[in-house]
């Protein structure tokens, strides 16, 4: 079964950071394409009074803050397990998430470059030619997939702890030289199938929902200025999407700094530039 599982980055659960192809949900159900969960956090409901504890939302505020920041830099880490194989696969780079530009480059030198509405993949074996993907093939949210309700802002991902789950408060904790209030707790995805209009999203939410029990861990760590610094969430997904047998097992884990950053992406040499299915460019990313 290992020699069917394919290196790190080829599944569509989590987003584009950890894989390319479209995954099918069980039962023949519905592709990512155009998989969007649309969560849109009310203005009334941002910086209200916490019944509890009588302070700010915390979660409300820097879902806020976050989003409206635009930009970030991202490392990701995250583990990949069959049932006979573990692979990991870190990733740094840098993400507008209103324009949909940015970069992430892999440990395992995969290259990456997003300019809506293309992706330009550079693989680690063939350094001559950037593959050139459609964006709409990977869906809405391909970056961050699953964690923010398929969704490319981050901010999305507090909003939905506070809007469709419930979290605790698990205490102060230093992250890269920053204090940050440490978070945890679970989406509840039946609320989101609840709420969603959009028939495709809703199938596909109600697939996830299938193999996770209905719910999907989320951490958050927020600094005090009302950032989100780390977000981190598992699940499992149907090992069909890696050609396994099986379930198949991810962690991920998104670190975020460096907020409002300029991203600037440059663009490959027209020269250098392949369709799929040339010059060694896979059919799909």
């Amino acid at each position: 079964m290992s020699d069917a599982t394919p290196p790190a980055g080829q599944s569509r659960w989590i987003g584009i950071s950890t894989g390319h192809r479209v995954a099918k949900a069980a039962g023949g159900l519905v592709t990512f394409a155009g998989a969007v969960l649309g969560i849109v956090v009310a203005l009334d409901q941002l910086g209200v009074i916490d019944p509890l504890g009588g302070t700010e939302n915390a979660l409300a505020a820097a879902a806020a803050k976050t989003s409206d920041a635009g930009s970030a830099t991202i490392d990701l880490a995250r583990t990949i397990q069959t049932e006979s194989t573990v692979v990991e696969d870190q990733a740094h780079g840098e993400f507008d998430f209103r324009a949909e530009v940015g970069t992430l480059d892999h440990a395992n030198g995969l290259q990456q470059r997003f300019i809506k509405p293309y992706l330009y993949q550079l693989g680690a074996a063939n350094r001559q030619v950037w593959c050139q993907y459609d964006l709409s093939i990977l869906g809405r949210g391909f970056l961050f997939g699953a964690l923010t309700g398929f969704e490319n802002d981050p901010g999305k991902a507090l909003a939905n702890l506070d809007e469709y789950g419930s979290h605790d408060e698990v205490g102060e904790e230093t992250l890269f030289g920053v204090t940050t209030t440490h978070y945890s707790g679970n989406v509840e995805l039946g609320q989101l199938v609840e709420q969603e209009e959009n028939r495709e999203t809703r199938e596909l939410l109600e697939a996830f929902s299938q193999y996770n029990a209905g719910q999907l861990p989320v951490e958050v760590w927020i600094s005090s200025d009302e950032f989100v610094r780390r977000l981190r969430t598992s699940f499992d997904i149907p090992g069909e999407d890696y050609g396994v047998a099986g379930r198949v097992h991810i962690d991920a884990t998104f670190d975020f700094s460096d907020f409002g950053t300029q991203v600037e992406v440059t663009q490959p040499g027209s020269e250098t530039i392949s369709p799929p299915g040339q010059n060694g460019c896979p059919l799909q990313p």
